[in-house]
């Protein structure tokens, strides 16, 4: 038999993945097997074998390539770029396209639940690195989002950037906890004013006593 050629080797990796994640969405992944992916996608469990490890190695894997979610990742890029003149409000676009259809269907999806259950449950667990790295990384954007509205006179110079990004974890992971419960009608018809609010918040997590000003607390330059 000829062996595959890189090109297909990589469509066989992608095959795969892109199996395993329907089947963990419509089965879960505790009831889905290797020979269930493997049959699924036409291949056989050698193959799989030889692009990972095990499950555990394929649903890091899986989550890597997913990347949590590319298109609100995208928009939080932008918030951080040195060029962009608006990190604020680049920043209120990300978290208002948190109430979009399809980011909604995402954060109430079983492949989420699952996400969600190892980074509760296990915190630490050397298996799903590639995952770890991805919630640490976007972090990471975050801070460089709040650092650049700071660089633009938009936050407080002593801003506290770590804790201003703590804030804006806890409203995402508020809002994501609500739709698990399907408790989000009231605030998905307000949801700019909680967006607002929580950017408004942000000024007063510094590392000073002072208020801040009416100007401030709307994100709007000084001179």
């Amino acid at each position: 038999m000829a062996r595959s050629t890189p090109k297909q080797a990589e469509q066989t990796r992608k095959l795969i993945l892109k199996t395993a994640l329907k089947l963990f969405a419509k089965q879960g992944y505790d009831e889905t097997s290797l020979s269930d992916i493997a049959t699924a996608a036409g291949i056989t469990r050698g193959a799989i074998y030889w692009h990972f490890k095990d499950k555990i190695d394929l649903l890091d894997k899986l989550c890597v390539s997913l990347d949590l979610n590319q298109k609100l990742s995208l928009k939080l890029l932008k918030a951080g770029n040195p060029k962009e003149e608006d990190p604020l409000g680049k920043l209120r676009a990300f978290l208002l396209a948190h109430a979009e259809h399809n980011n909604r269907e995402f954060f109430s999806s079983a492949m989420f639940t699952l996400i969600e259950r190892i980074l509760m449950t296990e915190p630490q667990n050397p298996n799903y690195t590639g995952l770890y790295k991805i919630c640490q990384l976007h972090k990471e954007n975050i801070c460089n989002a709040l650092r650049n509205a700071v660089n633009k006179k938009q936050l407080p110079e002593d801003l506290l950037i770590d804790l201003a990004a703590d804030q804006i974890g806890i409203f995402i992971g508020g809002l994501i906890q609500l739709i698990h419960l399907n408790m989000t009608d009231r605030v998905f018809t307000h949801f700019d004013k909680l967006v607002d609010a929580t950017l408004q918040s942000l000024h007063y997590i510094t590392a000073g006593d002072t208020a801040p000003s009416s100007d401030q607390k709307h994100g709007k330059q000084t001179a």
